[in-house]
């Protein structure tokens, strides 16, 4: 009870914006809107599936413009499994740009990474999948690629990007050797959003 008394007569003592601030310390507001914001996105109707393995390993990449200068900190693709369940990881990296393709090799290009996803995890039905943990400076007004690389490849499965072909103002691109060279869709754009 003494304690209590002794407690209660030091908040009366405490200025105004101090009494405000006890009910933070220890944690009671975390994170805040860190990682929240949408510096780029393309979210259009799906009309089609872009496959990332078929027989081999296959990445994709989608070329973007950017408009401002952002650190970005997370993605979210669009994607979906086909076939059994796959053994394999992904993860979402942003490239520079190079004539239109992620630059070559892909240890020249790759800028920054996220986390890997296992595929295991994915659904079979069209979802947002949340690529965490980046940090990658953007410049504004530049072309960059995000790519989806997985770790190997089973020949049973297949995990598609999901695309539109409205308002392509840049392209999607495919490897099937590892990011070592790159071939050019000019008629789609994979569904994803940036977070800064």
């Amino acid at each position: 009870m003494k304690r209590l008394i002794i407690l209660f007569a030091l908040l009366i003592a405490m200025p105004c914006e101090a009494r405000m601030n006890v009910g933070i310390v220890g944690g009671g507001v975390s994170g805040g809107s860190a990682c929240s914001t949408s510096s780029f996105s393309y979210t259009d109707a799906t009309e089609g599936f872009n496959p990332t393995a078929t027989w081999g390993t296959r990445w994709i990449s989608n070329a973007f413009t950017t408009t401002e200068g952002a650190t970005i900190c997370k993605a979210i693709v669009r994607l979906k499994k086909s076939g059994s369940s796959p053994a394999v990881n992904y993860r979402f990296c942003l490239y520079s740009n190079n004539s239109g393709v992620p630059t070559a090799p892909a240890s020249s290009g790759r800028l920054g990474c996220s986390d890997y996803v296992a595929g295991s995890t994915l659904s079979t039905s069209e979802g947002d999948v949340t690529f965490s943990n980046m940090s990658v400076a953007l410049s504004t007004s530049t072309v960059y690629h995000g790519v989806l690389e997985s770790d190997g490849y089973d020949e049973t499965y297949t995990v598609d990007w999901a695309y539109d072909t409205t308002y392509v103002e840049n392209n999607m691109c495919t490897s099937i050797d590892d990011g070592g060279s790159w071939s050019v869709d000019t008629s789609k754009r994979g569904k994803m959003v940036l977070y800064k």
